[in-house]
């Protein structure tokens, strides 16, 4: 897909060999955002190992999918779509995404939402759903510009030395 910046992103699903250049990009990100759940101590915490299992546990799922955005061959963008094995919650998905600061706002977010839904559309689920930090209005924008609803608030969900912030609860029928 070509950005609005007129470069090209490749999406594909995370591989095992992958995992030292996904740890890179989490050190990158847990340091960029306070948006995402990662510390930069629990992005230090993680080892090679442990990174490859993750990504070798949610390869080995039909349901599952952990996607990198590549730009130039650089890690600048993972998605990752999360199904519940629960036969009353496996008709539905979990989302969740992040993005380097410096490609913010030129479509990463966009293609690799648009990725996710059809990676759940294609495995039969019937809904998406995900949660976000109630001051992130770039990705409030995102989700709703990609059809998403608000249904809930969890209060007080992130707390940020001290200072507690909502989560936004939003929804997507496929």
């Amino acid at each position: 897909m070509i950005l609005k910046n007129g470069k090209q992103i490749v999406i594909r699903k995370a591989e095992k060999s992958d995992a030292q250049a996904m740890l890179d990009y989490l050190k990158m990100i847990s340091t960029e955002s306070d948006n995402i759940l990662m510390t930069p101590e629990r992005v230090a915490n993680i080892t090679l190992d442990q990174e490859e299992k993750i990504i070798e546990d949610m390869n080995s799922s039909e349901d599952n999918a952990l996607f990198v955005g590549l730009l130039d061959g650089k890690i600048i963008s993972t998605a990752g779509v999360y199904t519940n094995n629960n036969p009353r919650r496996s008709h539905q998905s979990g989302l969740a995404i992040s993005v380097l600061k410096e490609f913010w706002g030129v479509g990463v977010g966009t293609a690799m939402m648009r990725e996710m839904i059809n990676f759940a559309k294609k495995n039969g689920k019937i809904m998406v759903h995900l949660g976000v930090k109630e001051d992130n209005l770039g990705g409030i924008a995102l989700y709703k510009k990609m059809g998403f609803t608000k249904y809930g608030v969890h209060p007080k969900f992130f707390n940020l030395d001290g200072k507690y912030f909502d989560e936004i609860l939003m929804y997507l029928e496929i």
